[in-house]
């Protein structure tokens, strides 16, 4: 079993040149976030309980922007996780933090958001609260096989590659 929790973001348009006391909602999207390997007292203690510690590290109810939760539900591990061209977050629990981890495909029928030199992304980070992201970190394969471990080596491996 595992499970899987849909989101629903807004940004506060009346705060792009600063927060003014004022709000005009708009809502762009959501994520998915999934955590894998439920156990039936798992199971039993998100439907009598809910997901509070999830919840507390997911949602955010800033002046100029906010994640909150729309559904957690508990699926078989076949069940959709979402629309196919999502990619939702891997959540797992490493020495006492919950880690995010996604893995973007710009391939394919669904790909395409990225430089097409860009084969996939990779982004980890510690969840923190109200979804704060501890330790971020985004890698990039490109379609040569290297791979750039940050910005810097990104904007160094796409420049080599124009020059070649």
């Amino acid at each position: 079993m595992k499970l899987v929790i849909d989101t629903q973001i807004a940004e506060n348009y009346a705060a792009h040149n600063g927060f003014t006391g004022e709000y005009r909602w708009k809502y762009k999207g959501g994520n998915t976030y999934v955590v894998d390997n439920i156990t039936p007292a798992q199971q039993a203690r998100i439907e009598a309980e809910g997901t509070p510690t999830l919840a507390a590290l997911i949602e955010d109810n800033g002046d100029s922007y906010r994640e909150y939760i729309l559904s957690a539900r508990v699926v078989a591990d076949t069940a959709s996780e979402g629309e196919p061209w999502e990619t939702p977050f891997r959540l797992s629990y490493v020495n006492g933090q919950w880690i995010a981890t996604r893995t973007i495909d710009n391939k394919g029928e669904y790909g395409g958001c990225y430089r097409r030199e860009i084969s996939t992304k990779t982004e980890t980070y510690v969840m923190g609260p109200a979804g704060e992201r501890l330790n971020y970190e985004a890698s990039y394969v490109l379609i040569n096989g290297r791979i750039a471990r940050d910005q810097q080596e990104l904007q160094c491996e796409l420049e080599m590659m124009e020059d070649a």
